[in-house]
């Protein structure tokens, strides 16, 4: 195809951000578009707008159609017979025009009203009270039944004791619906499914509401985790949003990818005895449906003129940019890349956190007034010294995205990467796409080293492209540091462990490529004061295993050129020293891994927040 302003015939595609309006509703997709390679001017590819235009119809009736199956389904889970489903929906039509606040809704908009049905049944149960007179004693009282999902109590036998009584009457957790290992496996789609209504009032109604809620104490940042959980039950899901968003800029990817099952859900009362409340899958219901209705995160206060600059667009800075925002702050982020999210965007596959909601994430904080500028290296572009006569406060949330490699004998070979590069590629290129201009060498067998969710993102993102996937660690299956759940859902994808096995050598041919490694076996020793066993090697076991990949996950370190030439103080571990958060330098702060080393996404936002909080009171700003 030729270009039509500089007449070159070299072209590339690429996706692109697009929003188009249809049917006065506007819809936002990633798609492919065609650039010209010499100038970059968009060439117009008839194929590929089609294929645009096809898709943004499928997301319009995802946001905003309707059909058979969704409305069965809604039936079937209110548990109503069709007549009288359709007699609520016949009713409900009639004083539909002007519900809540005015707004306009025509009578016949099906999937509008459905929309209601779905996530506000308080407003169809005010509907059916306004026309209760249309209905017969018994059809009202089965309606209030299911919509508010009364269930009817059976009498108690007298034979029965006290604890079958409360075995009986104890809720299982929600099992979190997935795609298929034999169809994600193939795709880099998202594994979870999120919750339907139904699903989420049930698991809400399984919370106890304690009077002491421990499951606050297990969250990093203090989300009211009672209060938004006794939203979902009253069917007030845009309130459950306002509360969680008091304490979180990110509730979308928390819900996501945070190990809930080590911090709030580890310490549910109802788990002592059972299954913790899916808190997790809560708040990713709650946001998620925020996100779908355009909810806001807050509202900013008026500017209180003072400025800040926050290096690194990850959870940490993300999270700090929020709650300056809404305090009043001018806030500045400056990101290397040249997308925001840091560590959410390159780092945490598709398959765990969809770009979508990060980018999602990242527009309502630019909603607030915060300003993303990025492909601006600090350090290099901009110095810290700058900034700081540019700003009146830095905070430094840089992360620790410098690889660490083993140092073995090989490692220098052709085929041997960090999961960091291998993860880059993947999601912020994607590489697996075809037509990538970065793409990945097509192993026939490859072995990831290191045994923590990094590790299981590459591992498993390997395993999509077709390759014959290894996970080798040093310890055993009961030390893996992963999430659980990402270890059950790499099993089920068909990754194979190779547990008590460590690499001491690659081995390479004469072009220097990957033709295999040697390996030994380790045995476990006591617990150590890290809480973790130590291990010995058997140098008895040594043995050889063909592969032409390996991909290093052993953890990251801060990279540190953005305090080039500062002076500012670090610790022995190379990392910055901070009290609270404030550094050895004025107005300038620091959190997340830049500070802790390589750690958790909720773990750097509670340092954005501690960060924003001491700002705001060297500033004198009230408290969010």
């Amino acid at each position: 195809m030729r270009c039509d302003i500089c007449g070159s015939e070299n072209s590339y595609i690429r996706d692109c951000k697009y929003t188009i309006s249809i049917k006065n509703k506007e819809v936002t997709i990633i798609c492919q578009k065609r650039f010209c390679n010499d100038c970059n001017n968009e060439i117009i590819d008839e194929k590929l707008e089609k294929e645009t235009l096809k898709k943004a119809e499928k997301k319009y009736t995802e946001l905003y159609g309707i059909n058979k199956n969704k409305v069965l389904e809604l039936r079937k889970s209110y548990n109503l017979s069709q007549e009288l489903f359709s007699k609520i929906i016949g009713c409900a039509k009639k004083t539909l025009v002007s519900y809540e606040k005015g707004t306009s809704t025509p009578n016949d908009n099906y999937a509008n009203l459905f929309n209601i049905l779905m996530y506000k049944p308080k407003i169809i149960l005010d509907l059916i009270e306004a026309n209760k007179d249309m209905y017969t004693k018994k059809e009202y009282d089965t309606i209030m039944k299911k919509i508010r999902f009364e269930k009817k109590e059976e009498p108690v036998k007298k034979t029965e004791t006290a604890s079958a009584i409360k075995a009986k009457n104890t809720n299982a957790r929600i099992k979190v619906r997935v795609q298929k290992p034999e169809v994600r496996v193939n795709n880099f789609e998202e594994v979870e499914f999120g919750l339907t209504y139904a699903e989420a009032l049930n698991e809400s109604n399984r919370c106890l509401q304690c009077k002491n809620p421990r499951c606050m104490k297990g969250c990093p940042v203090s989300i009211r985790i009672p209060e938004f959980i006794a939203c979902i039950k009253q069917g007030n899901i845009k309130k459950a949003y306002e509360i969680i968003s008091e304490s979180s800029n990110l509730p979308a990817i928390c819900g996501r990818v945070c190990p809930q099952e080590k911090q709030c859900e580890s310490m549910c009362v109802q788990g002592l005895k059972g299954e913790a409340i899916a808190i997790g899958a809560l708040e990713r219901y709650v946001a998620d449906y925020a996100i779908q209705n355009h909810l806001k995160i807050g509202n900013a206060r008026e500017k209180n003129g003072k400025t800040v600059a926050i290096v690194g667009s990850g959870p940490a800075g993300l999270t700090c940019a929020g709650d300056l925002a809404k305090a009043g702050f001018d806030v500045t982020i400056y990101e290397v890349l040249h997308k925001a999210g840091g560590v959410l965007t390159y780092g945490i596959p598709e398959f765990r956190l969809p770009k979508l909601i990060v980018e999602s994430q990242v527009e309502s904080l630019k909603e607030l007034g915060v300003k993303i500028v990025t492909d601006t290296p600090i350090g290099n572009a901009i110095s810290l010294a700058d900034l700081r006569k540019r700003y009146d406060y830095v905070f430094i949330s840089s992360g620790a995205g410098l690889p660490k490699f083993m140092g073995i004998k090989g490692e220098s070979a052709n085929e041997v990467f960090s999961a960091n590069e291998i993860l880059t590629r993947i999601n912020l290129m994607k590489s697996y796409q075809p037509g990538s201009k970065t793409p990945i060498k097509k192993a026939r067998k490859a072995f990831v080293i290191g045994g923590g969710n990094v590790a299981m993102d590459a591992v498993r993102s390997l395993k999509r492209l077709g390759i014959d996937a290894h996970l080798m660690y040093r310890r055993s299956m009961e030390e893996l540091p992963a999430r659980k759940v990402e270890v059950e859902h790499a099993l089920e994808e068909g990754v194979k462990f190779d547990l008590l096995q460590t690499p001491v050598e690659i081995l390479t041919n004469e072009n220097n490529s990957v033709i295999g490694i040697n390996v030994v076996n380790m045995k476990l020793g006591e617990v150590g004061e890290d809480g973790r066993r130590s291990v010995t090697e058997n140098p008895k076991s040594l043995h050889m295993v063909k592969c032409d990949m390996i991909v290093m996950a052993l953890g990251t370190s801060p990279n540190h050129e953005a305090l080039k030439n500062s002076q500012i103080v670090l610790t022995d571990r190379g990392l910055i020293q901070v009290e609270g958060t404030k550094t050895s330098l004025k107005n300038v702060y620091a959190g997340g891994d830049a500070v802790t080393g390589s750690a958790t996404v909720i773990l750097a936002m509670e340092a954005g927040k501690n960060a924003a909080k001491e700002i705001m009171a060297h500033a004198k700003v009230k408290n969010l």
